[in-house]
């Protein structure tokens, strides 16, 4: 049997527990509200700057310099709407490096904001104000509250750039600028000492060089290191000829010349092949041999006599064939072509020279 006493115990432990259930339930309710209540009465967010663009009249650390700074609003400014730029770091006592009026000479008519659609409080709703241990330097305007509302990009200046300016930070850095409306923020940067700026350098040698190489249809062809023209077998029915190109590429200012000389006339043991006269064309069955430079690629210029029918080719000193007074690519051509006839007279030899060609530079 259960004892009297355990019974009203029992009655009692239900009754604490259904009150606790119920005190439960009040409390998850509550914070259901609350958290209602937090979401219903949460602030509007502002909407953000993205570009905030600084310029300094000058860039050099610790030099005087007119400031401004030039962005765009998200939200349109409306009447009596305040515009503040906050200019790079605290003062020097909170270990900043800030802006500074050195001179003291920065007044409410050194501070200008314009923009398209707003007018403002004239001179500038209110001067800068010096940085501080806990602030940055601070210039800022209000808008008219008439006239004012828009958002089209806003100037804010402090500074004539004559003298009333204030001095860029010390050191050579990017520095935080910070915009703030009624309604909108956002940040740039003003760059003081050239921080922004990276030197790029390189060295370029003097070069020259010179290639000799085949021209399309010629006779004469070229292996490593050599160069060889065969003008194949004259007869007295034909005037043979052969040619190739003379490549010289330089960086010169004034460009470079070209120079031939031969180390014999067109030779067979003491039998010769009689050089052309100057400046006449070797012609079908008259002893002749000569050369002609017979194209040419900008910027190269044939020289006289070589620009003209054949001419003789000379031993030392070399002569000056094709010049060019401007830098020249390795790949511009000068056409060289080597001719021969031969009368009935001449006797059936292999004749044959060298001729080398040399490159110079007009540094």
């Amino acid at each position: 049997m259960i004892h009297h006493s355990q019974k009203v115990a029992g009655d009692i432990r239900n009754r604490l527990r259904r009150k606790q259930d119920a005190l439960a339930a009040i409390i998850v309710l509550v914070a259901v509200v609350a958290v209602t209540v937090f979401r219903l009465t949460e602030p509007a967010r502002s909407q953000g700057i993205d570009s905030v663009v600084t310029t300094l009249s000058t860039e050099t650390a610790g030099a005087e310099s007119k400031v401004t700074v030039v962005f765009t609003p998200q939200t349109a400014l409306a009447p009596g709407d305040v515009i503040t730029v906050y200019l790079g770091e605290v003062g020097v006592g909170g270990g900043g490096d800030p802006w500074v009026d050195t001179g003291g000479t920065i007044s409410s008519v050194d501070v200008l904001c314009s923009q398209t659609d707003t007018t403002f409080v004239t001179p500038g709703g209110y001067v800068q104000t010096d940085a501080t241990n806990t602030s940055p330097l601070i210039i800022g305007c209000t808008v008219n509250a008439v006239n004012g509302g828009g958002n089209t990009a806003l100037t804010i200046s402090v500074g004539d750039g004559a003298g009333d300016d204030l001095n860029n930070p010390g050191g050579a850095d990017g520095y935080s600028i910070a915009v703030t409306t009624n309604d909108d923020s956002g940040a740039g940067i003003a760059y003081v000492g050239h921080a922004n700026d990276v030197t790029v350098t390189t060295n370029v040698l003097p070069n020259l060089s010179l290639t000799i190489d085949n021209a399309d249809g010629s006779s004469c062809v070229t292996t490593t290191g050599v160069t060889a023209c065969n003008l194949g077998t004259v007869t007295t029915a034909a005037v043979n000829e052969g040619y190739y190109d003379v490549n010289v590429g330089t960086n010169a200012a004034t460009g470079a010349s070209m120079y031939l000389e031969e180390n014999t006339d067109l030779l067979s043991g003491l039998e010769d092949i009689d050089d052309v006269v100057e400046n006449n064309p070797v012609t079908l069955n008259v002893e002749g041999y000569g050369i002609e430079i017979t194209t040419v690629d900008a910027p190269w210029g044939a020289i006289a006599p070589f620009d003209d029918n054949d001419t003789p080719i000379t031993g030392a000193p070399a002569d000056e064939v094709a010049r060019s007074v401007v830098p020249v690519g390795y790949s511009d051509d000068v056409t060289v072509t080597h001719r021969v006839a031969v009368d009935s007279a001449v006797q059936a030899l292999t004749y044959t020279h060298i001729v080398t060609w040399t490159g110079t530079a007009n540094f």
